[in-house]
């Protein structure tokens, strides 16, 4: 049994053990990721941390943080591979704290994964949270969303501010902490064919807020970054935070649910 699955069934004891509890957040000192990961990951596992979320949502995230530029950016091509299409890059502001298992980065990435776990059909089988997704969740485009429930055996896009059951994630985000030093922005290609979400920067309160601008956390002087949500033809962009306008895009980067009042999501 390999390293990813000795988590999965640690994650599964606890829920059994717990029945109908409180939220559970199950923290591991390792990158406990699937074997199917690159290969020049590796070498990152050590450093990383697997938080598994078993409360509303269920799902699984990989915090890899780095100390030296040059590790991160070898390590951020094969990064960019474990992001589902079409699925969103999301900028936090250096430190980063994750509010689910309240761990804090400085430098490095989160990668928001499906959970694995399963529901229980009606007919006794079980829907596993993991690829393969079937066809019938996926948009137009082929775009996976970014949590199912399951329904009449099935799973089924969940639908955003309205949901029955648990949610399950099924896209795979990637969440980059910058802190201009190890992360830079400035040296890295971005997908131009990839959503950026911006969470660096807040909205201004009181009469600053006229300025139309956004305001950096904080009270550091008001730098810019250029992102460009949506799609691009190129490539690939790069993403300058020397320029004067910033276009910020909303959406859940990922849960941040209050974890007192879910109950956890129990096998049967």
């Amino acid at each position: 049994m390999n390293l990813h699955d000795r988590w999965l069934v640690a994650l599964l004891a606890v829920g059994l053990t717990c029945g109908v509890c409180q939220a559970v957040v199950t923290t591991v000192d390792r990158g406990a990721w699937p074997e199917s990961w690159p290969e020049e990951l590796e070498p990152f596992r050590r450093q990383a941390k697997t938080v598994g979320v078993a409360h509303g949502i269920q799902e699984t995230v990989y915090e890899i943080p780095f100390a030296r530029r040059e590790e991160f950016e070898k390590a951020w091509p094969q990064v960019l591979k474990l992001k589902s299409d079409g699925a969103p890059l999301i900028l936090e502001k250096s430190p980063s704290t994750y509010p689910v298992s309240g761990s804090t980065m400085r430098a490095g990435v989160r990668v928001l994964w499906p959970s694995g776990g399963t529901v229980k059909r009606p007919d006794g089988t079980r829907l596993q949270a993991s690829p393969p997704w079937p066809d019938s969740i996926k948009s137009a485009s082929g775009e996976l969303p970014e949590y199912v429930v399951a329904e009449g055996g099935k799973w089924v896009a969940a639908a955003a501010g309205r949901c029955r059951g648990f949610r399950h994630r099924a896209r795979v985000d990637v969440v980059l902490v910058v802190d201009g030093q190890v992360v830079d922005l400035n040296r890295i290609e971005l997908p131009g064919d990839t959503p950026v979400l911006d969470r660096r920067f807040k909205k201004p309160r009181g009469p600053d807020a006229s300025t139309g601008g956004q305001a950096a956390v904080g009270g550091e002087p008001p730098s810019r970054a250029a992102i460009q949500s949506g799609r691009s033809g190129s490539a690939s962009r790069r993403v300058s935070s020397r320029t004067d306008q910033t276009t910020i895009s909303t959406g859940m980067a990922y849960s941040n649910t209050d974890l007192s009042t879910m109950a956890i999501n129990t096998p049967g």
